[in-house]
């Protein structure tokens, strides 16, 4: 029969694992919520951004999405005002994500220039995504390590098991690369200085 104890056992110390992971990196799920306007000229670009700027707080989040939907090139989310929703930052590219990180919530960026065009950049937010939307994706990455862990354990195993040797001049043999690495010069045998010949001693017999 099934030993239904382990299985719930397991199930626990699962659900434990996964929870301290993602208390403990909760970096890695926090996702920001952010509306772009995308155009090809740095000039309109710049003019974007000063109506933006000049307009009174009350006024700013209509005024961004009309500008957003007569301007943008990024057709994605032109028609949503260009709201690009909760995203992890790691999900954009360098400069964005960059950009991104630096504003404070309600905060609209100077044009940012990417490969795309110019980017102006407003923050709206940011989230933790809750753990029951990323367990799955943990569980994943816990199982992922711990192949790994045990895949270098069995190595390390058969390593010791085998009794391999390398010969000391040519390295020593690294179970988590699987290679021979170079040993320093100073730890390996006969490399010391040779002793210098007094003047006068004869060489040889």
């Amino acid at each position: 029969g099934v030993d239904r104890t382990n299985s719930f056992s397991g199930n626990v110390a699962a659900s434990g694992a996964t929870r301290d992971y993602y208390e403990s990196r909760s970096d890695d799920f926090t996702q920001v919520h952010a509306q772009h306007i995308l155009v090809n000229d740095r000039g309109l670009a710049q003019s974007i951004h000063d109506r933006l700027s000049a307009a009174p707080p009350r006024e700013v989040d209509d005024l961004f999405a009309r500008l957003a939907r007569s301007n943008s090139e990024d057709t994605t989310n032109r028609q949503d005002g260009g709201d690009l929703g909760f995203t992890n930052t790691g999900d954009f590219v360098p400069p964005f994500a960059r950009a991104l990180e630096r504003l404070e919530d309600g905060e609209i960026s100077q044009p940012l220039k990417t490969r795309f065009g110019y980017h102006v950049i407003r923050r709206l937010g940011s989230r933790v995504q809750p753990f029951e939307e990323v367990r799955v994706q943990i569980l994943e990455e816990i199982a992922g390590e711990t192949q790994d862990e045990a895949w270098e354990r069995w190595l390390r195993d058969r390593y010791e098991q085998a009794e391999i040797e390398v010969n000391p001049r040519y390295g020593t043999f690294d179970v988590a690369s699987q290679q021979v690495v170079d040993t320093p010069a100073d730890q390996i045998p006969g490399t010391d200085e040779p002793t210098q010949p007094q003047p006068g001693a004869e060489v040889g017999d």
